[in-house]
């Protein structure tokens, strides 16, 4: 498969197509082979409905309508087959658009009532099942279709009722991810569904703008079933008819790319999984290339580039032979050490919370130094003016140099306090920074300040 942080180059169809060729002879689905195997064994992409696609759609399910009302029971269900299938193609367009969901209904209804007519007892039944299970809640009437067709309709799902209800429940590893079955909304970070007719449901899991995948669940009769989804594998994935491919975050595609890669290959039970891409190292286009044991999660990196000069045929071979663990190929030519990232890696990673807090503490330390500093002045100042009206304690104090004095005292202990609070968090602050990066113990540091009359600092609790 491949992994890119940004667009697919334009040209990798080409400049990959030989690695490809050459990883397919040593044993390793790509392209179609290994869309069909994700489609069948974890997931398929959600699709989207183009306007030519949406207008075809729905004009094929009116003309199937008319045709199952003229008695020509043949192009009926040939019409309301080609909705279908435009339909079924895209899930995730049918989720956003319940109009769509209408349509489809109308044209479920239609093929079981045709395929019965035309002696398919058994493609009646499947149809209108799916019509049941998708839409549970819905009658059919005779205000849009024939008595016969009620009739159907009850008797697929008196026989659905006969088998025993099943139940359904979808766990989303995000808890603000929407879950959608059979293109109906469900709940979010997960859902449960229950009694349901037995057969086969479709869960489409969606995020924002980023459109998830869509997976195909059995529920028996009588059974529970239980569904668990990686939302970010579903989110990183994407998958055509030529490629599959991994879209992670920038500045990230080495640390997302090779785990989720990882992930989906224990999925389809793959020993090893090769990661290809396009990408810049010191400045020069190159093609690169991880070939990672899943059980082991030990890893290999090769690649070549392909500026100034393409490379050959024969060494792009090399290249493949290379990820493929042929222990024979050569490496002369190749890049075998993996890229360091260009700038600092620290700059590309969001901080963490506990060096956000370690920002902040370090602001405000600064600020009560600051302010220490201030009283620190006053109180300077104070003791001088003290001193112009009585210096050297020659003379009794009046009761206007005692109470500038004592304004001077009062600023030196907020000067003292200042400084021991801006301290402390200075400490508390650079303890959180050099801490602030293990995951392992972000979560368990708590920092408070204690300030009272006569006493200022920070308490710390939990672990570092």
């Amino acid at each position: 498969m491949e992994a890119y942080d940004g667009d697919r180059p334009p040209d990798a169809d080409a400049a990959l197509a030989p690695i490809v060729a050459e990883l397919g002879k040593r044993g390793f689905l790509a392209a179609k082979p290994l869309v069909d195997e994700i489609d069948a064994r974890v997931s398929r992409a959600g699709g989207n409905l183009t306007t030519t696609s949406l207008l075809g759609a729905q004009k094929a399910v009116d003309d199937s309508y008319q045709q199952l009302v003229e008695g020509d029971y043949v192009r009926a269900v040939a019409s309301a087959r080609a909705a279908l299938a435009i339909y079924d193609a895209a899930p995730g367009s049918l989720a956003r658009e319940p109009s769509l969901r209408d349509l489809r209904y109308k044209a479920l209804i239609v093929a079981a009532r045709s395929l019965e007519v035309n002696g398919d007892a058994q493609g009646s039944f499947t149809s209108m099942a799916e019509a049941v299970r998708s839409f549970p809640d819905r009658p059919v009437t005779t205000t849009d279709f024939d008595p016969r067709v009620v009739a159907l309709h009850r008797r697929v799902k008196e026989e659905l009722r006969r088998q025993g209800a099943g139940s359904l429940e979808v766990k989303v590893d995000d808890p603000r991810a929407t879950v959608f079955i059979d293109e109906q909304f469900a709940g979010a970070g997960g859902a449960k569904l229950g009694p349901i007719a037995p057969g086969r449901y479709r869960v489409f899991v969606a995020l924002g703008q980023a459109a998830g995948r869509v997976h195909e669940i059995d529920v028996g009769p009588g059974a529970s079933a239980t569904l668990s989804i990686d939302w970010a594998l579903d989110k990183a994935l994407g998958s055509s008819d030529r490629v599959v491919a991994l879209h992670v975050a920038p500045n990230s595609l080495d640390e997302a790319s090779v785990p989720t890669a990882t992930r989906l290959a224990r999925a389809l039970g793959a020993r090893t999984v090769v990661i290809l891409g396009i990408r810049r190292i010191n400045g020069r286009r190159t093609i690169t290339g991880y070939s990672v044991a899943v059980e082991s999660q030990t890893r290999a990196f090769a690649g070549v580039q392909i500026e100034p000069i393409p490379p050959s045929n024969e060494r792009l071979g090399q290249l493949a032979a290379l990820l493929a663990g042929d222990k024979n190929a050569e490496s002369v030519g190749l890049l075998t050490a993996e890229p360091e990232p260009e700038g600092p890696r620290a700059a590309s990673r969001p901080l963490t919370t506990k060096r956000k807090v370690a920002l902040v503490v370090g602001v405000a330390g600064l600020g009560a130094i600051a302010a220490g500093a201030v009283f620190g002045l006053q109180a300077s100042s104070a003791e001088g003016d003290a001193a112009k009206l009585c210096p050297m304690d020659a003379c009794d104090r009046s009761a206007e140099a005692n109470a500038i004095l004592e304004s001077g005292q009062t600023r030196a202990t907020y000067a003292n306090i200042g400084y021991g609070v801006g301290a402390a968090a200075l400490v508390a602050a650079t303890m959180l920074w050099f801490t602030g990066g293990h995951a392992e113990t972000a979560d368990r540091l708590g920092v408070a300040a204690q300030v009272s009359p006569g006493y200022a600092g920070i308490s710390f609790t939990g672990g570092f």
